[in-house]
């Protein structure tokens, strides 16, 4: 983080910031969200938890205003990426707009419903809830909105990604460096960016529970990107789950269809 910082990477940063919660799952180190030095709090905004939290979160996060985007992104969706319900409420509390998706947070997709947000807003980029679900969420988002019918209302599945003008600039840039050699997740995104269908992303940012719930629903898997790669493409050479090796590359389901029963039954079992 303090490398992308000095390189004034902003969006990478903010990225690495608040994935922290995913990448260190399993080990023993805790976030660090107070990078950056010199945070007062603004009584004026609110002096409760939340209020102080989703100020603080703003200011590391290099926001000077909960509506301000960045990378496409607004605060809340950075918010919903690190799957804080104190922050998400906060920034509630502070009228942040409550349409953008969110990524690994059951509870912050039930608090965003409550103020209003909808499972079907699409952003002005052209995405859905369920597209920044199998992009950077876990099974847990997923399995939030397969228990709200998302995909019984009628989602697509299949849905391939169409950027405006302003996104395909960006996306272009991105695409351009991952060819010069800078291999991120976002270069990598960039590159493969057209015709990208929701399993594609889900496999190709290693979401593999997430992808078994697509092709549990019914994902197909022998559409191509812009690359021409099907969503099997992404997993080549790469260590998978047998269950999705034997879904992708074998045409066999099953695997699939057991992790996401077994993933859903739990999470009617906990709510």
């Amino acid at each position: 983080m303090k490398l992308l910082l000095r390189s004034q990477d902003v969006v990478g940063y903010r990225f690495l910031l608040n994935k922290q919660n995913v990448y260190l799952r399993g080990f023993d180190a805790a976030a660090v969200y107070d990078l950056v030095p010199g945070f007062a709090p603004d009584p004026g905004l609110g002096t409760d938890t939340a209020a102080v939290a989703a100020q603080q979160f703003l200011f590391q996060n290099g926001f000077t205003t909960i509506h301000k985007f960045s990378g496409g992104w607004s605060p809340l969706h950075y918010a919903a990426l690190r799957g804080d319900p104190l922050v998400i409420q906060g920034l509630l509390q502070l009228r942040a707009n409550v349409g953008p998706a969110v990524a690994d947070d059951p509870e912050g997709i039930r608090i965003l419903l409550a103020a209003g947000g909808r499972v079907f807003k699409v952003n002005l980029l052209g995405d859905a809830p369920f597209d920044y679900s199998a992009a950077f969420g876990t099974m847990a988002a997923l399995e939030e909105l397969v228990l709200m019918r998302l995909i019984e209302l009628r989602a697509d599945l299949n849905a391939t990604m169409r950027p405006n003008k302003p996104l395909r600039a960006l996306m272009a840039t991105k695409g351009l460096q991952y060819q010069l050699g800078k291999r991120t997740l976002l270069t990598r995104w960039g590159y493969h960016y057209g015709g990208q269908t929701p399993l594609m992303v889900a496999v190709m940012s290693g979401q593999f529970e997430g992808a078994a719930a697509l092709i549990a629903a019914g994902a197909r898997l022998d559409l191509r990107n812009c690359r021409n790669w099907t969503a099997a493409d992404f997993a080549r050479g790469h260590s998978v789950p047998d269950f999705l090796t034997e879904a992708l590359f074998h045409g066999q389901p099953e695997g699939c269809l057991r992790v996401t029963a077994s993933a859903l039954a739990q999470a009617r079992v906990e709510l």
